[in-house]
């Protein structure tokens, strides 16, 4: 299978997620509870070379007509600059590229996904931290608290190597996900994902 963009009926909340099992991707059409989460994490983490979206892989596509994305307030390309010293980072629309999903996607200037983050109600955290599988799959996201980030907050997947970080701050909730590159390697630290995470539940 190749890593073609697809489109997803946003009106029933069905999307296509793309899953890695070891050699093979598997098309699975699953309901989403809340619209804008795209929730991805590895099966089995330890055997992927590669993730193209959050827990990866899930992608969800938006139609995008442009590139760039409109800039969001609580979360800026300079903070994010600021935060992993990488300069030439861009916004992208859902969709512009493999792993860009509903959310705010910052890539690099080659256009590889650096972090995507998403924002939603608090509702996304519970249900989030809570999870122990997702459309038949085991497939729980919470790994350990992570103290002094908005109200709450915990990392994920469960494993060796953690680069995703939930947050919850009153009503509100966030998610911040860097790309998996290797077992010991994402696109961007937990330090500077717990940064960044700061900076953005500050003005949630």
């Amino acid at each position: 299978m190749n890593d073609r963009l697809r489109h997803f009926d946003r009106c029933s909340e069905r999307v296509m997620f793309l899953i890695r099992d070891r050699s093979e991707l598997r098309v699975r059409l699953v309901d989403v509870p809340w619209r804008d989460k795209i929730v991805i994490t590895p099966k089995e983490p330890q055997q992927m070379s590669r993730l193209f979206g959050a827990f990866g892989i899930a992608i969800a596509v938006l139609t995008a007509s442009t590139v760039a994305q409109t800039s969001d307030p609580r979360l800026t390309i300079a903070d994010v600059e600021k935060v992993t010293g990488l300069k030439g980072l861009q916004q992208l629309v859902p969709g512009a590229v493999p792993g860009a999903g509903a959310g705010l996607n910052f890539a690099g200037p080659d256009k590889h996904m650096v972090l995507m983050v998403n924002f939603g109600p608090a509702a996304l955290y519970q249900h989030a931290k809570e999870q122990k599988t997702y459309a038949g799959v085991p497939m729980p996201l919470f790994h350990a608290d992570v103290p002094g980030i908005g109200d709450e907050a915990f990392d994920s997947p469960p494993g060796s190597m953690q680069y995703v970080l939930y947050v919850r701050k009153g009503a509100n909730a966030a998610s911040f996900t860097s790309y998996y590159i290797s077992a010991s390697k994402a696109t961007l630290t937990m330090e500077q994902l717990k940064a960044i995470a700061k900076i953005a539940a500050g003005r949630m």
